[in-house]
């Protein structure tokens, strides 16, 4: 399904969700509430991605972008990761790897995923993209987005998962034999006891795919079992081993501690702390204190950190008017009002807010959009407005309808009404203005017509 499609769907959702009520401590992420979903990930920008049923998802703290590719054969998506470049990496169920890199998605055609017997283990390692593979183990250069295979002297290995230990690399095959990368080989290494023996745990051992000091976690859903070892002097050590009661659906890093999620129930093994429900999959913090919980029972849920709603008193509301929407964006929240008020008030600073009123015959201020160029769309109860707030400047941009809400890429905009949904073509003028933080007052002027003009032409 292409990007439009998708947010076509999303945005019917939405529209049949509208007259719900929302928690006031644990809320779901709509979209997604029906979805497995395997994966969470928060990358350097603050930004939530999602892997679930239907691909890989984007959320902003209030928008979701949903990214899809043609060439995908299957649109389940796990082991999102980032390289050094803040690109987004991924790979579907049935072996695909994608990389999202700036707001498009790209497959990794020298990964040959045709030939593997099964999806891989992927992740990001120094400049490095590596996946376990039928092959060896496929490396990826994320500067200059070339691949390889790796091999042992030559031969290949079927590496069936991957760990980082001391910033080291290590791989285990399907004969449970350890390796360790050392440049573009892979070398053997020795898997002991605590006596300094030689050990061989039974098939279908796994290391689960963490980066955590000294320690690696290998499991094993067919014998119940899972083992904490330790990399230490070039050899791979067992410290302990435990029965596995259900199931284990993956193991993660959630601050800075190991979790195990089974399906029964999720664990930390550094202290008694246990989530006894979900089916989780994976646990996230985002930016803003949020705790995000992945399932494959309910979706996708987050707890907002506040064991209760505290009131804020606003000196800028007056008499009978009150807040109907909000819109954070870098030092600053814009409030809508009532009242038809568009209030911006700088959260570092104790000067007064910035307000602008919009035409009276306009109603309220229903909702708020922040462009990249920092103006904000303006959705009133009629009518549709640009508003700079650096110059307290207000245009009109249409004077019908309600919107509802609005996506956008670098190609096209989608604007989501109450009975439609509109998309407009982004011409390279007008993908300079939306883009482009710093735009001139004649410019801007300019730029305001172009937008006016796409959206009534649009509408009508």
């Amino acid at each position: 399904m292409n990007l439009f499609g998708k947010l076509l769907l999303l945005f019917i959702f939405i529209l049949s969700r509208t007259s719900g009520s929302a928690q006031p401590s644990l809320h779901h992420l709509q979209g997604l509430l029906n979805e497995n979903v395997y994966n969470l990930y928060s990358d350097k920008k603050g930004f939530l991605w999602i892997g679930h049923d239907l691909g890989v998802a984007r959320f902003d703290g209030k928008f979701i972008s949903n990214f899809a590719n043609d060439s995908a054969l299957n649109l389940g998506s796990t082991d999102i990761t980032e390289d050094n470049y803040g690109r987004i990496w991924y790979h579907n169920f049935i072996g695909q790897i994608f990389y999202i890199d700036g707001e498009k998605n790209y497959m990794l055609t020298s990964y040959d995923w045709k030939k593997e017997n099964k999806f891989p283990v992927i992740m990001c390692y120094k400049n490095e993209l590596v996946a376990t593979s039928n092959f060896g183990l496929f490396s990826c250069n994320t500067n200059t987005l070339s691949g390889k295979y790796l091999t042992n002297k030559g031969k290949n290995l079927l590496s069936n998962s991957i760990s980082i230990c001391n910033d080291t690399l290590l791989v285990m095959d399907n004969n449970n034999q350890f390796y360790r990368k050392e440049g573009d080989t892979i070398v053997e290494i020795n898997f002991i006891n605590k006596s300094g023996k030689p050990f061989l745990p039974s098939p279908y051992n796994h290391l689960a795919p963490l980066n955590y000091n000294d320690t690696i976690i290998m499991y094993n859903n067919n014998a119940s079992r899972y083992y904490v070892l330790r990399f230490k002097n070039n050899q791979v050590e067992l410290l302990s081993q435990h029965t596995s009661k259900s199931y284990i659906n993956t193991v993660r890093l959630y601050q800075h501690k190991i979790w195990i999620h089974t399906k029964a129930n999720s664990f930390n093994l550094n202290n008694s702390d246990t989530i006894n429900a979900g089916n989780l999959t994976d646990l996230v913090t985002d930016q803003f204190n949020n705790t995000w919980y992945a399932s494959l029972q309910n979706g996708v849920n987050y707890f907002n950190g506040e064991e209760e709603w505290k009131e804020e008193n606003l000196s800028f509301l007056e008499g009978n008017d009150f807040v109907r929407c909000l819109n954070n964006f870098k030092n600053y929240t814009i409030y809508g009002t009532q009242s038809g008020k568009i209030v911006v008030v700088n959260n570092n600073s104790s000067i007064k807010p910035i307000i602008k009123n919009i035409p009276s015959n306009s109603g309220s201020v229903e909702n708020i959009f922040v462009f990249p160029n920092n103006r904000i769309l303006v959705a009133a109860s009629l009518g549709t407005y640009i508003y700079n707030f650096m110059d307290n400047r207000l245009y009109e941009i249409s004077i019908n309808n309600t919107l509802k809400t609005i996506d956008y890429n670098e190609n096209k905009l989608l604007l989501g009404y109450s009975n439609r949904l509109e998309e407009i073509k982004i011409t390279d003028s007008l993908k300079y203005y939306l883009f482009n933080k710093e735009i001139g007052i004649k410019n801007e002027n300019q730029y305001i017509n172009q937008i006016r003009n796409a959206i009534t032409q649009q509408s009508n």
